[in-house]
């Protein structure tokens, strides 16, 4: 605003205290407008624009006023109100904070210990209702684990089981015994979160192990393609060679001719693939160790004797087969 307009709004403004006008509207040129009015908590002057007026000098007048009379509007209904989960929210003023709503069980452990929560502390409810925020009902957790922990021992004696020594399965929602549950050490309590029989039935269902002999839902070949695949393999053809011709990786073709996958097809009595270690031959080293003098790779060394490249390597660099000159 130019010092012409600033001189303008103050003429009128000293106009209006003359005339004992508490709120004026000055109209400028160029749209500047401006509106002065009077903090409703601590009566301080101010000016803002008609579009976005103010009552508030400042959000700590806002909070503090809120504090003292309660939220001036017409959807104020005391302070209380319900989360999504069922959880009661209280209204209660925060100084820096945009949100003023708190748990009301959360207030009460506070109110309780006579200092506020940690961070990751949450508040149990013994009787699994969120709304009843009675101190009897209330449990304060160290952290998140006991807190899924009481729900767990909560869940298995809802169920009629005894938590000391039963668990919950996730699955079909029964009540077994902890050895019923496979180990597992990276969870909570060491246990697969689906029983045995469970995972016996999941394990069918992703492999396609059906007794009928219906394909593996998952698999790309078909019944034809895994005799196929298992005659070439007998035959001596390598994984990658049969992988390339049927459109599959190699590790597919490992667990099909292993028999790992397709247990039930009906083969006429091809065996399994085993892996045979194949080894190199005294006149082999010796021989690759000319080869790889004359610049030939390690890598096309091993593909010519059967061998990894590896393997190679150290023959010729004298780490293994030292007794070979």
């Amino acid at each position: 605003m130019s010092r012409h307009y600033q001189d303008e709004c103050i003429a009128a403004v000293v106009e209006a205290e003359r005339q004992g006008i508490r709120e004026c509207l000055i109209v400028l040129p160029d749209r500047h407008r401006t509106v002065r009015f009077f903090c409703v908590h601590c009566g301080e002057e101010g000016y803002t624009s008609p579009s976005h007026f103010r009552v508030y000098c400042s959000v700590v007048c806002q909070v503090a006023h809120q504090k003292d009379h309660g939220w001036m509007g017409t959807g104020w209904k005391g302070g209380r109100t319900h989360a999504s989960d069922g959880r009661v929210l209280v209204y209660s003023v925060r100084p820096g904070k945009t949100s003023h709503y708190r748990y009301e069980h959360v207030l009460i452990a506070e109110a309780a210990l006579g200092k506020t929560l940690p961070k990751g502390v949450p508040v149990h409810h013994v009787n699994g209702d969120h709304s009843d925020n009675r101190n009897q009902n209330l449990v304060i957790c160290q952290d998140q684990s006991y807190h899924q922990l009481l729900h767990t021992r909560a869940r298995v004696l809802l169920l009629g089981g005894n938590p000391n020594t039963d668990k919950v399965c996730s699955r079909c929602r029964t009540v077994g015994r902890r050895d019923a549950f496979h180990p597992k050490p990276t969870n909570w309590d060491g246990l697969y979160a689906y029983c045995r029989k469970c995972v016996s039935e999941l394990h069918k269902e992703w492999y396609g192990k059906q007794r009928e002999g219906l394909p593996d839902r998952r698999s790309k070949v078909s019944l034809e393609q895994v005799i196929a695949i298992r005659e070439a393999r007998a035959s001596g053809e390598t994984y990658t060679s049969i992988a390339g011709r049927f459109n599959i990786s190699p590790r597919e073709v490992m667990d099909i001719a292993k028999k790992r996958r397709w247990r039930d097809v009906d083969d006429g009595g091809i065996p399994a693939a085993k892996q045979v270690a194949r080894k190199l031959t005294p006149e082999a080293v010796r021989e690759c160790r000319v080869l790889s003098a004359t610049g030939e790779s390690f890598a096309s060394l091993g593909r010519r004797f059967g061998v990894t490249g590896t393997s190679v390597a150290f023959a010729v660099s004298g780490r293994t087969w030292r007794n070979v000159q």
